[in-house]
């Protein structure tokens, strides 16, 4: 009965993931302001997340094959097989793009200059080649040489690396905003508050990544070092991969909550107040809100800090 019940609950909680990597992808279209480098690595981190939801595949594999869980070597067959490669394809693929979008976003802040060149087009096509064979070769690794520990180790690593290199170019877009106020165009401005945005924007879900996917590792690395049962491998296998589809649900929300432009396109109430400009709040780059018409209070604050240059 337990099996039952944690079979329908990763069926449901695939299929959930996999209409929100749908949902990501056409809130990663609807995005007006968006460097066109910076969407492509967005692309291929909602094209990951899909191809992680075939382990929805899987489930009705080992269903057909008279198992309760996942099927082990001794019962695979080449479709179940095919589903897994590609699971591990998209988890590869995800920890990629993350990577990449971080390093892209950091280039743009200290090195505008150099984002339109053909040095950094060449950068963003060796970085696709060099995404798409690293995916090939961890699935490659796990499936066909039964390698397990390195390679999810490596992703580990990857994603690490992909967060501090996000924080990295989130404080240094900050930094650059404040330090070439009123001394550069209005187009470096924008370049530097649309890396501000997304860097702010991506950034939990980079941790969330780094997260999930270590827990997820730790349920297999556990059942291999302490050599675990068939039905302890089914446990572990179920862990693993619900940890990521959660993950993958929560993903296009964290994004709609923390992008403002998003969040007012999804959330904002519909009625006469708000869609009248005049009550309408201006924010800085960093929330704060930006008083067009001072109050009376406002006012006297002002003429009372006048009052104190004139004091003997």
């Amino acid at each position: 009965m337990i099996w039952l019940l944690m079979t329908i609950f990763e069926t449901i909680l695939n299929f959930a993931a996999f209409f929100s990597s749908i949902f990501y992808l056409y809130l990663i279209y609807q995005a007006n302001v968006l460097h066109s480098y910076c969407r492509i690595y967005l692309i291929i981190l909602g094209i990951g997340m899909l191809f992680m939801t075939s382990y929805g595949l899987s489930i009705y594999e080992y269903l057909a094959a008279g198992q309760k869980f996942a099927l082990l070597d001794e019962g695979v067959t080449f479709r179940s097989k095919t589903w897994e490669f590609i699971h591990e394809v998209g988890y590869a693929l995800e920890s990629m793009s993350m990577l990449f979008f971080s390093t892209e976003r950091l280039i743009a802040s200290k090195y505008p200059m150099q984002y339109n060149s053909e040095h950094f087009i060449v950068f963003i096509i060796f970085s696709l080649i060099i995404s798409i064979g690293v995916a090939l070769y961890f699935s490659t690794s796990i499936h066909v040489y039964g390698i397990l520990y390195s390679p999810t180790a490596v992703a580990s690593v990857l994603d690490l690396s992909a967060l501090l290199i996000m924080i990295f170019a989130w404080h240094t877009s900050l930094r650059v905003y404040r330090q070439t106020t009123g001394e550069v165009g209005l187009n470096r401005r924008f370049q530097m508050s649309e890396v501000f945005e997304w860097t702010s924007t991506l950034l939990p879900a980079a941790l969330g990544a780094m997260i999930c996917k270590l827990l997820s590792s730790l349920a297999i690395w556990t059942w291999l070092i302490l050599e675990l049962t068939s039905s302890d491998y089914g446990v572990a296998n179920f862990i693993y991969n619900n940890i990521l589809n959660a993950y993958i649900v929560a993903l296009p929300w964290i994004i709609v909550f923390r992008n403002r432009n998003l969040k007012r396109k999804y959330f904002s109430k519909s009625s006469p107040s708000s869609n009248n400009n005049n009550n309408e709040k201006i924010r800085t780059l960093e929330g704060d809100e930006i008083k067009l018409r001072g109050s009376q209070n406002d006012y006297f604050e002002m003429l009372r800090d006048s009052w104190k240059h004139y004091e003997v």
